[in-house]
């Protein structure tokens, strides 16, 4: 059960996740349209690709718990719910933005789901940046012919 303090605390960070995902989003944009970000400094340009992927993931960790909370959806299969311990909305949402998808939980409520479908899609975009900027780095390393 939550208390006010829980509840008070779960919209906050709602909306710094909110605020996060929006920006994450608009730096992954900003990161693959400018070229002389991608070639001079690759190995930054990973790190923080990867650097976002966390963000996300703590950021629709909250969210998941807010809409758990908001539509009374427990994401459980039965075994267990997201609600029981706080660590396993970050592990849903860790799962759900590298697509592993174990399937221990799951959301019922469509506010659950439409969550899932815009993490799955902006985890998605940053993986490809990662692999793009992977190549890119493996691609200024080597040597140039004459």
């Amino acid at each position: 059960s939550t208390t006010w303090l829980d509840s008070i605390v779960i919209w906050l960070f709602s909306i710094i996740s909110i605020y996060r995902v929006m920006e994450i989003y608009s730096v992954m944009v900003e990161l693959h349209t400018s070229e002389g970000y991608r070639t001079s400094a690759p190995a930054r340009a990973i790190t923080n690709t990867l650097w976002h992927f966390l963000e996300l993931t703590v950021a629709f960790g909250t969210l998941y718990l807010l809409a758990a909370w908001l539509s009374g959806d427990t994401y459980s299969d039965g075994n267990g719910s997201l609600t029981d311990n706080r660590c396993d909305a970050l592990y849903f949402s860790f799962v759900t933005v590298t697509t592993l998808g174990y399937g221990d939980f799951s959301p019922n409520h469509w506010s659950g789901k439409a969550l899932v479908t815009i993490e799955e899609f902006l985890g998605l975009v940053l993986l490809v940046l990662v692999i793009q900027r992977a190549i890119a780095a493996s691609m200024n390393d080597q040597p140039k012919s004459v």
